[in-house]
């Protein structure tokens, strides 16, 4: 049935739907706030770590909007050095020098030769993890079958020794080539980020 407001209108009440019939049916007004409460019900998805933001539940509420997405977390800080490098920033390489095979004081191509170093411990304690020294060239033609080397077990504060790393060079490496030597000690054959190298240079003859 349906119900005229037109006195309300003239007594100047604020009545919605004024100087128009309006159904007494209240399935207009269910439609209209389920659709609302279906707006109300998605809020935005939160970003990786944040927090959704607060969805309005009552009937005819505005649709919440998405909690501010939380920032992505850092990357975990990148391993440390093994605890048998503890101190070896204290062993220091020096006297580098190289030996042929011959024993003819030219390393030839086609020869085999032995680079050396001195390490000497300059700390105030001994290094007891197995102290060793690893070569790499600059020379792909200059190659080692076993570039690192630990043969002993500890050096001493003070203590000095001489450490070594066979190389053959290549028939194919031409006469007059200088190739770079880099030796870097090492413990256990493990690199250690304070470990000191000495880089030094010889002829293929």
């Amino acid at each position: 049935m349906k119900r005229t407001w037109s006195v309300l209108c003239v007594l100047g009440l604020a009545v919605t739907g004024c100087g128009d019939d309006v159904s007494n049916d209240p399935s207009g007004a269910t439609a209209s706030a389920s659709s609302a409460d279906a707006t109300s019900s998605s809020a935005g998805a939160a970003g990786p770590g944040g927090d959704g933001g607060a969805v309005p539940t009552g009937p005819g509420g505005a649709g919440g909007s998405g909690g501010t997405a939380g920032s992505a977390g850092s990357g975990g800080a990148a391993g440390g050095d093994p605890a048998s490098c503890a101190g070896i920033e204290d062993l220091v390489p020096s006297a580098p020098a190289v030996a042929d095979a011959g024993g003819d004081g030219s390393w030839s191509p086609g020869e085999q030769a032995t680079a050396k170093v001195t390490v000497t411990n300059e700390g105030s304690d001994i290094f007891a993890a197995y102290p060793g020294i690893t070569m790499t060239t600059d020379n792909p033609g200059v190659t080692s079958a076993m570039p690192s080397q630990n043969d002993l077990f500890g050096l001493a504060a003070g203590d000095s020794a001489e450490m070594s790393v066979e190389f053959v060079a290549a028939a194919t490496v031409p006469p007059g080539t200088t190739v770079h030597i880099t030796a870097t000690v090492n413990s256990l054959n493990q690199t250690c980020s304070g470990a000191q190298s000495i880089t030094f240079e010889t002829t293929i003859e």
